[in-house]
């Protein structure tokens, strides 16, 4: 088996930091200008978090949704290298969870 290569994974994604960090803040960004978008994260980049990298006081992640990798120029072709349910987003992935669990529960979800 090949050894994973940790710099290249983002820290939460193979752990929790909650043992070192009990809080945490989310940001939902919409990109509305790709070359802006595009700057902006790459003077992100270096402050993002890699799984090699288990910090006591801060840590930096990010996550894009399949539109979201559209707009930063991922081909249709690309896009559809990921899981269906990514690619068809939160709201399908409600209506899909509706389906199977029913409304009542559904309709809580805000």
């Amino acid at each position: 088996m090949a050894a994973l290569q940790v710099t290249d994974i983002q820290g939460f994604i193979l752990s929790s930091y909650a043992s070192n960090m009990p809080c945490a803040t989310y940001m939902m960004l919409r990109i509305t200008d790709y070359k802006q978008g595009r700057t902006w994260l790459s003077k992100l980049y270096a402050d993002i978090t890699p799984a090699s990298d288990r910090k006591a006081d801060y840590a930096l992640n990010i996550a894009f949704t399949s539109s979201g990798l559209a707009k930063f120029g991922f081909s249709a072709e690309e896009v559809t290298t990921f899981p269906q349910s990514f690619q068809d987003g939160m709201k399908a992935t409600r209506e899909l969870m509706r389906q199977k669990i029913g409304n009542g529960v559904i309709n809580n979800l805000r």
